[in-house]
């Protein structure tokens, strides 16, 4: 009979030992993930691109999982004022994007799903009238 009891002691032991390592593993191999603001320059100094970028790194290891473009991605004209802005997911173009001409009025509008074109792409004159669309 002590036997038997010994027997479930002993396996009740490791089966709270093997969780708690199943836990512990699991917290560790969490992921790294890092964003930087990039930037790019005209000569003139003004800003001409701007975009996050984001690396996934394995914690356990330190190998890159994932990187690329991620969020909204920003073009400029010399003159400072925003010419485009474009939407990522993962490196890949996804959703809404604008282009302006450079008094600030909307020169094109359109969607991309996974790079891309999706739905509806109009381009409009400088009135706001839209001289041209396309549905994809």
């Amino acid at each position: 009979m002590s036997v038997i009891i010994y027997i479930v002691i002993i396996s009740a032991a490791l089966l709270v030992l093997t969780g708690i390592l199943w836990w512990k593993r699991k917290e560790v191999s969490k992921n790294i993930v890092s964003i930087q603001e990039m930037y790019e320059y005209y000569d003139n100094g003004n800003t001409r691109r701007k975009y996050l970028y984001k690396t996934v790194t394995s914690s356990i290891d330190g190998t890159i999982i994932n990187e690329g473009i991620d969020g909204i991605e920003q073009f400029f004209y010399p003159s400072g004022k925003l010419n485009r802005e474009n939407n990522w997911k993962n490196d890949q173009l996804n959703g809404p994007f604008i282009v302006y001409y450079e008094d600030g009025k909307v020169y094109i509008k359109g969607t991309y799903k996974y790079n891309k074109l999706s739905g509806v792409y109009s381009v409009f004159d400088k009135g706001n009238k839209v001289i041209w669309t396309k549905k994809y």
